[in-house]
């Protein structure tokens, strides 16, 4: 049981703009942060957040929902459950359905696969054989950064791609400045501790029956 790594996960390299879409004709977007930009989207911001810099959901359109997305090649290498952890400061004005969703996917068949990005659903990531695992709402205002955990996403028997969604509904109130404010930092996959604990048992039960024999 080993763990997905998410690919700069403090957010210390530029996202790169993939348009509408990303696919696996241009893999080389697969581990590392992707927007679908046109302007006002997911920014970086020297200052204020985290070591090491953070996504940041202080925009100037109004009503536009976006998404921040990784797809992390994994070649069916981490399998059962796993958390989906990182920190979040979120500061929401107005705002009636929760502004942040995180959703994620996997990805058993990437040949020809390609990954819609333009629709403002979180579920709106299609693909060959892409299935979502795990969707979670955050709508409660943290006072400054607070650490989340997304637990029992379940990889099964492993995935090829496993695809991370932060999906922001802020926006700005009756088109005044920028209210809310969203920050997303330090992310990270990792094997739930019910699992590595079980994994323990096991290699415990091997190692006593090795001393028996």
């Amino acid at each position: 049981l080993s763990a997905v790594t998410i690919v700069d996960p403090g957010f210390d390299s530029a996202f790169t703009d993939v348009g509408t879409t990303f696919s696996d004709a241009d893999s080389e977007n697969f581990n590392k942060w992707v927007i679908r930009s046109t302007t006002s989207q997911w920014n970086q911001v020297a200052v204020g957040g985290n070591p090491g810099g953070y996504a940041d959901g202080a925009f100037s359109g109004t009503g536009v929902n976006r998404t921040l997305y990784q797809g992390v090649t994994d070649n069916k290498a981490t399998t059962g459950l796993v958390d989906l952890k990182f920190d979040l400061n979120l500061s929401d004005v107005g705002s009636a359905d929760g502004p942040l969703t995180v959703s994620v996917w996997g990805v058993t068949t990437l040949a020809g696969a390609t990954f819609s990005l333009s629709t403002n659903t979180q579920t709106g990531v299609t693909a060959g054989d892409a299935t979502i695992l795990k969707t979670q709402d955050f709508g409660t205002n943290t006072v400054g950064w607070v650490g989340q955990t997304i637990s029992g996403i379940d990889l099964g028997t492993g995935y090829d791609l496993v695809i991370v969604g932060f999906y922001s509904k802020t926006y700005e109130n009756s088109g005044s400045p920028e209210l809310d404010f969203l920050g997303i930092d330090n992310v990270s996959i990792v094997p739930e501790p019910t699992s590595l604990a079980l994994l323990g048992v096991g290699m415990a039960g091997l190692a006593f029956r090795r001393r028996r024999s």
